[in-house]
C-alpha cells in the first residue's frame, strides 16, 4: 500500500501545483485540502452561488459554493435569528468557491483559467 499511497500523495501534490499556477489575479485560494481547493473570487457584491451557476451552466466549470459545506454564507452568520445574514452582512465570505482538483486531468484543469477570467468578465460587464 505505501508505494500507492506516495505516488497518489504525490499526483495530488502536483495538481494542486497546477491549480494555483493557473488561477487568474484576485481569484484568491483561502485552503487546499487532499482532493479540493476553497478559492474566493473577485467579484464584489456577487455571491458564489452567482459565480458557480454561470461556471456550471455557461462555461463547463462545475464548482460549489462553500456556503454548501457550511462556510462562508448565511449559515455560519452569528448574531442574528435562525442564524440567517443580514443584507451586506458576510458579502466577503460568501464569495468562497470549492473546486474539486483531484478528479480533473491536467489538461482540462489548464482550460480553468481562461473561463474563470471570462466569468468575473461577464459579471463585471454586466454591472
Amino acid at each position: 500500500m505505501r508505494p500507492f499511497i506516495r505516488s497518489n500523495a504525490q499526483a495530488l501534490e502536483r495538481r494542486h501545483k497546477l491549480f494555483r499556477s493557473i488561477l487568474p489575479d484576485g481569484w484568491e485560494i483561502g485552503s487546499q485540502g487532499g482532493y479540493y481547493a476553497f478559492v474566493r473570487h473577485p467579484v464584489a457584491g456577487t455571491s458564489a452561488l452567482d459565480v458557480s451557476m454561470k461556471l456550471a451552466t455557461e462555461l463547463g466549470v462545475v464548482t460549489l459554493p462553500a456556503s454548501f459545506f457550511g462556510l462562508g454564507g448565511p449559515s455560519t452568520a452569528s448574531g442574528t435569528p435562525g442564524g440567517q445574514a443580514l443584507v451586506g452582512e458576510n458579502q466577503e465570505e460568501g464569495r468562497w468557491i470549492r473546486f474539486s482538483i483531484a478528479n480533473v486531468n491536467d489538461e482540462s484543469l489548464g482550460k480553468v483559467r481562461e473561463r474563470l477570467l471570462e466569468c468575473e468578465q461577464s459579471f463585471r460587464s454586466s454591472n
